[in-house]
């Protein structure tokens, strides 16, 4: 398995019926994602403590400017993700939120509203469960959702992540405001993960794989 710890300035996904591209966010990028946290405010303010804060294009580009530093700092990878008529429908990342294995990274995501229930999680989440893998090298790929998120949890058990246990008060006390404002109640998170040696027995391995591009910071493009 090749290992290449420097993060790609793209990767491109592209089959016969969808067309994706991952890219670092950029700061010209800042109102886009204002506009698609804007629209999807609602479900995001369900599970989402950041979706909270003002939301202005100021406070996107602040935000933009933090994980551009550290995607290329390699501290932590964040994408905007494009479709084929280049607009933004997601966002998707690989966090360093595993201490005791700095060889290990959990992905998370979200969804523009007006794109949900179209696969788009369950595809950013194979695309980046093989750029981990296979680019990163990394050995453990974990994922977690809220216990009621079910939505997010039929997505990791879609793509074939194992499930672990329940990590009880994973996330921090509520406010009153911010259950007020519509944030759920519960804290604790269902915890999954894939390993190297399971990618062997997930039949989408082999249908994603072959569509899956890495473009370096030279230009220059590489499969995995």
């Amino acid at each position: 398995m090749s290992v290449k710890k420097i993060p790609p300035a793209r990767v491109l996904f592209e089959s016969d019926h969808q067309q994706l591209t991952f890219q670092p966010p950029q700061l010209s990028q800042a109102e886009a994602f204002s506009a698609a946290i804007a629209e999807s405010l609602e479900t995001l303010k369900v599970f989402m403590l950041w979706s909270h804060e003002p939301q202005t294009v100021e406070r996107q580009r602040a935000r933009l400017a933090d994980s551009l530093g550290s995607y290329w700092s390699g501290t932590d990878h964040v994408f905007a993700v494009f479709n084929a008529e280049c607009e933004l429908v997601m966002a998707a990342g690989m966090h360093a939120r595993i201490p005791l294995n700095p060889n290990a990274t959990e992905i998370g995501y979200w969804v523009r509203r007006s794109y949900q229930g179209q696969g788009l999680a369950t595809l950013a989440t194979q695309v980046l469960t093989l750029l981990g893998i296979s680019w990163f090298g990394y050995d453990r790929i974990q994922i977690s959702h809220n216990v009621a998120n079910v939505a997010s949890g039929r997505v990791i058990e879609k793509v074939g992540f194992r499930y672990e246990g329940i990590i009880r008060n994973n996330e921090a006390p509520r406010s009153e405001e911010h259950l007020q404002q519509g944030l759920s109640p519960s804290r604790d998170a269902k915890s999954y993960a894939i390993l190297p040696e399971d990618l062997d027995d997930l039949p989408w391995v082999k249908e994603v794989r072959p569509g899956v591009c890495i473009v370096d910071y030279k230009g220059q493009l590489h499969r995995i």
